[in-house]
């Protein structure tokens, strides 16, 4: 008797490692061996769900995640899982509109109305 059995479905071009600026959408693509197969994307380890943050898709055998509207907080490590195989990449949310802007002094006169130059926003 004879029995055929289906090759697994592998990762065959993996994701590469992506830095993007604050704001912008960060695209992860990779490759794998059969157009249906059921994908799982992990970030640092945990299951990422589709929402309007994370947008998954897939156009035959290439799988993609965006990350809408990334902030530094989405840096970490990106998986696609399937079959028996994984692929990783980092993404680095860095540069301008990082949150952090650097302090410019100001002089102010004695008796004059105290006003900063710009509206400061920001974690402290």
């Amino acid at each position: 008797m004879l029995f055929v059995k289906e090759k697994p479905v592998m990762v065959y071009r993996d994701m590469q490692s992506l830095t993007v600026t604050p704001g912008e959408d960060a695209e992860l693509s990779c490759e794998i061996t059969k157009c249906d197969a059921k994908i799982k994307w992990l970030k640092d380890g945990k299951i990422i769900r589709k929402s309007p943050k994370y947008e998954f898709s897939q156009m035959k055998n290439l799988v993609t995640l965006v990350i809408h509207n990334s902030m530094t907080r989405d840096s970490g490590e990106y998986c696609c899982e399937v079959g028996g195989t994984a692929s990783r990449a980092r993404l680095e949310v860095k540069g301008e509109g990082d949150g952090i802007r650097k302090a410019q002094p100001w002089e102010v006169w004695a008796a004059a109305p105290v006003r900063p130059p710009a509206k400061l926003t920001g974690k402290t």
